[in-house]
């Protein structure tokens, strides 16, 4: 009916990789969940929130 409401949740993990040694140097991981009108925009907007925790935990 009108008027509900999706939530999503999701998970992104960052890796920085040392290519001429094929390990990984660094890592981050984060999660977030959010509630909008459509499965997309939660879906969206979850995304947007994992990544920033991420990035911002990652590069400092």
């Amino acid at each position: 009916g009108g008027g509900d409401l999706v939530t999503a949740t999701t998970e992104v993990s960052v890796r920085a990789l040392r290519l001429d040694f094929g390990e990984v140097v660094s890592d981050a991981v984060a999660d977030a969940r959010a509630i909008e009108a459509t499965d997309q925009a939660a879906r969206a907007k979850a995304i947007r929130e994992a990544t920033r925790e991420a990035i911002e935990d990652f590069i400092g």
